[in-house]
């Protein structure tokens, strides 16, 4: 062994390609391709370092040990490639493993016929230490076998070449230099492989691991540059751009890797956000945001979008993506716009559960929500209580001013009710001039007070209609929820008996009644 200064850039590159191999390795369960990768980095690394120390061997002896370890690098150069190229562009799963296992039947074949060349001259019909040049090299008549390892050497960079050249062209144009890296590094081995098989100087050099040394370099570049494994390129048609739904892909780490332009319409998002968690680009919709962190499951759910000025309804589904028997690498999110059917849906609910008239809910929804209401009463012991009125002699009024005037009455009494309720009362009209009031986690001399404030409102209150005023009164029934109310009837019939009270008293007043 001596000092080989042309051995010196291929002992560099070596250790180039292991710390390049083991930043793939970090990122073989989220970075597509990163596994297959690091393999073809190690065989790369030990194909350098192993003709690094046979061109700094003085003997042809010490050269033929190193070239056993240089071979083993060599014979599997083609199969990690092809694995790779089919890895990172996504078309590993179209591969059975019988497939995986026939890309080492020629490596193995390799190895086995260049340990045991002696007996047949497969690989080398004859070899001979050449020293014409600055350093020894091992000069040798190729046989049958090597031309085998060859052809499929230049099967699986061409093969690469095809399916990086196609993912480049289908790609979205973020992703065109970080695939070109791919690409371009992928082309480089070609020119040494060229000159090794024609071998243009008589000196027989092999230039190989030189080259194989730059696009070391170039990856090693591309990783730090342009994060190679780490946001993962997706190949994209036409279709996929002129989508009606709006389409958005997520990586395994949470960040956009693709967006079509309905999604960025949607969205209001630019195609700058390619590259950004999802949860930064998306803050403004923290219920979108919280969803994203199911990604291991399909689903969808109706969301209303918080930053447009006019209610805006989607529906958003979540469809992981993998592959073919393997884990999530990612998920897609396909966002359609649902607002027609929305507000369709809410007409239709509304008509359903308020009175056209007074706008108040009705008598259905008002048993509903009773029936909750005593339901959440018994749970976490939280009483309610509940006032019936209706209007005194509204017959009278029909009968006096007309059926108009009635409605205008029944109008105008709910709009002072409104006003003096809270938000969490609900306030139905039950049926002709008949209401009922739900008053959650109220008391039963809370609610008489109410009840009395509500009565002097309205005997204060007269209705105009034509120039004539209208004056009317009401009675009104409270009673409230306690242990011995059962079901809904009881405290409905424990209200309607507080009510029929005030009415045999004159009306106008307020009756309590906590029994059935």
């Amino acid at each position: 062994m001596y000092y080989n200064p042309y051995a010196l850039p291929l002992f560099i590159s070596s250790l180039l390609m292991i710390h390049v191999a083991y930043q793939a390795w970090i990122l073989k369960t989220s970075g597509r391709g990163s596994f297959a990768f690091s393999l073809l980095a190690l065989a790369c690394a030990l194909y350098s370092l192993a003709y690094a120390l046979e061109i700094s061997s003085a003997t042809l002896d010490f050269i033929l040990i190193f070239l056993r370890f240089e071979y083993i690098g060599i014979s599997v150069l083609p199969a990690f490639f092809i694995l790779f190229a089919l890895e990172y562009t996504g078309r590993k799963s179209r591969l059975s493993a019988f497939g995986i296992a026939a890309l080492f039947i020629i490596p193995v074949v390799t190895v086995i016929l260049f340990y045991t060349n002696h007996y047949h001259g497969l690989m080398y019909q004859s070899y001979e230490l050449n020293v014409e040049g600055p350093f020894p090299v091992i000069a040798f008549e190729r046989g049958l076998w090597y031309w085998v390892q060859s052809m499929y050497a230049i099967f699986a960079i061409l093969f690469s070449n095809i399916l990086f050249a196609i993912m480049w062209v289908s790609s979205n144009a973020v992703y065109r230099k970080q695939i070109a890296v791919m690409l371009i590094g992928s082309l480089i081995p070609w020119l040494g492989f060229l000159f090794y098989l024609a071998r243009p100087f008589p000196w027989c050099i092999d230039l190989n691991p030189y080259f194989i040394s730059i696009s070391a370099l170039f990856y090693f570049w591309g990783l730090i540059r342009y994060r190679l494994f780490d946001l993962l390129p997706v190949a994209r048609t036409k279709l996929f751009e002129e989508l009606p739904d709006g389409a958005l892909i997520l990586d395994d780490s949470m960040r956009i890797i693709d967006l079509n332009t309905t999604a960025r319409n949607y969205l209001q998002i630019s195609q700058l956000a390619i590259g950004k968690p999802a949860a930064e680009v998306l803050d403004y919709w923290p219920k979108l945001v919280k969803l994203l962190n199911k990604k291991n499951r399909k689903y969808h759910v109706e969301l209303k979008h918080p930053g447009l000025d006019d209610p805006t309804w989607f529906r958003v589904d979540f469809l992981p993506l993998h592959e073919e028997d393997s884990l999530p690498y990612g998920q897609m999110i396909i966002i359609r716009d649902i607002t027609d059917r929305k507000l369709v849906e809410e007409k239709l609910h509304k008509l359903a559960t308020t009175d056209e008239l007074t706008g108040l809910w009705n008598r259905r929804y008002f048993m509903q929500a009773i029936n909750k209401e005593l339901y959440r009463s018994k749970r976490y012991n939280q009483h309610f209580s509940l006032i019936m009125f209706d209007l005194d002699h509204f017959k009278e009024i029909n009968d006096n001013f007309g059926h108009t005037a009635g409605d205008k009455s029944l109008e105008h009494l709910a709009s002072i009710f409104k006003m003096r309720l809270r938000n969490v009362d609900l306030f139905a009209r039950l049926g002709g001039e008949e209401f009922g009031i739900i008053l959650p986690g109220t008391s039963l001399e809370s609610a008489f007070l109410l009840a009395e404030d509500l009565r002097c409102l309205i005997s204060a209150s007269p209705v105009f209609y034509e120039e004539r005023e209208i004056r009317f009164t009401i009675s009104l029934g409270v009673t409230a929820s306690h242990e011995e109310i059962e079901n809904v009837e009881e405290i409905l019939k424990a209200a309607d008996k507080a009510l029929y009270q005030a009415k045999e008293k004159g009306r106008n007043c307020t009756v309590i009644n906590i029994s059935v």
